[in-house]
């Protein structure tokens, strides 16, 4: 009975190590609502979104695209010298949903911000992420310093394959954000790599010999209580070697 739970153990282990990838993951689109009008530079539009709707306009609607928040390119000033690597609102609290191809396990989700503490920007109060069945917020608490900053939404623990990002400003302030990263686990889908498969066979043809040598001692040594002994000793000295 055990020899088979450590079996069905191992082999629970091994399909799993080989269906799950933990890493960065790139979702296929967003929707958002466009950033709005500047004062002293044009704009903090979304002005490379892939999808539909007018990224001209501010506060349009934005649909099934690709943009700034998800091109790899972080902000390392603050909006006045990098404006077009934000995308900015002051009168509302955005609301982004976020799309990924198959279910995922978000574990963590970086957001870069400015935190200019100038011409009205500042970092944000916090931020609320969901899944549609269950939601969370965090507090965004001001840095030392102006500089842009990063803010980890960590611990997430949340699962599905679309995700609603609302960022909450300060009263009075603009909320300012050049990329948003997602960090979790996917299912892959493949097949076991060539090692993999051969280590899983090797495993189970070391299982099968270590059951057959335990049945052939309680067999020759006529004493169950003796055979069990020595099989719990190999069955150890062989799950070492492993």
């Amino acid at each position: 009975m055990k020899s088979s739970l450590v079996i069905m153990l191992c082999v629970f282990f091994v399909l799993s190590a080989s269906c799950l990838h933990a890493s960065i993951i790139n979702p296929i689109s967003y929707d958002l609502p466009n950033g709005q009008l500047g004062g002293d530079v044009p704009n903090f539009f979304d002005d490379t979104f892939t999808g539909s709707g007018n990224k001209t306009t501010p506060l349009a609607s934005l649909a099934n695209g690709l943009g700034d928040l998800t091109d790899d390119v972080v902000a390392t000033t603050n909006w006045r010298g990098q404006y077009l690597r934000y995308i900015g609102w002051h009168a509302i609290d955005p609301q982004i949903r976020f799309r990924f191809e198959k279910n995922t396990l978000l574990d963590s989700v970086h957001f870069y911000f400015d935190d200019a503490e100038y011409g009205g920007v500042d970092n944000p109060a916090g931020v609320t992420i969901s899944n549609g069945l269950t939601s969370e917020f965090r507090t965004v608490s001001d840095p030392v310093g102006t500089a842009p900053f990063r803010f980890e939404f960590n611990n997430l623990g949340m699962s599905g394959s679309v995700f609603d990002i609302t960022l909450h400003r300060r009263t009075g302030y603009w909320v300012m954000v050049s990329e948003i990263d997602f960090y979790g686990s996917q299912p892959t889908g493949e097949v076991p790599e060539p090692t993999s498969l051969v280590g899983f066979v090797t495993l189970l043809g070391m299982l099968t010999r270590i059951g057959l040598q335990r049945t052939f001692n309680r067999r020759t040594k006529g004493g169950a209580g003796q055979g069990n002994r020595t099989s719990r000793a190999s069955w150890h000295n062989d799950c070492v070697r492993i």
